[in-house]
């Protein structure tokens, strides 16, 4: 097994990652040495990028969705309010959504249906299960 020397753990603080960083990074969650040592930690990817981001009227928060969603820090920290699109994490058009909503299927419905699977005209067309109720 390689082990993280003094040279390593040099790197890491070079790139202003603490040494309990480096070490759990590479001892606990099984990064390798070069990410352990060389990946900013989150508040530093911020820091990097916090001047373009309010020069372009973007906050922490609206910062961080950004990157959960996908994109790259530039892009996150350049796009002003209104003109980012979040990466789409569906198949679906608005048309589509449209016909789901004629079904009676929430977009949250189809969405999930083709999440486990289901083929994307069949998550929109069939019909929603409603609970069985005793016949009197």
């Amino acid at each position: 097994m390689e082990y993280l020397t003094d040279e390593d753990f040099a790197v890491a603080k070079a790139n202003g990652i603490a040494y309990a960083t480096a070490y759990q990074r590479y001892y606990l969650s099984g990064w390798t040495k070069e990410n352990a040592t060389t990946i900013p930690v989150n508040g530093a990817l911020w820091a990097k990028w916090r001047k373009t981001a309010e020069k372009n009227g973007v906050g922490y928060v609206t910062f961080w969705k950004r990157l959960r969603s996908g994109h790259s820090p530039k892009v996150a920290a350049t796009a002003k309010p209104g003109e980012f699109q979040f990466k789409k994490k569906h198949p679906f058009t608005k048309e589509e959504f449209d016909i789901a909503k004629v079904n009676g299927i929430a977009p949250a419905t189809a969405i999930e249906r083709w999440r486990r699977g289901w083929a994307k005209d069949k998550a929109i067309t069939f019909p929603v299960q409603t609970q069985f109720r005793k016949k009197s």
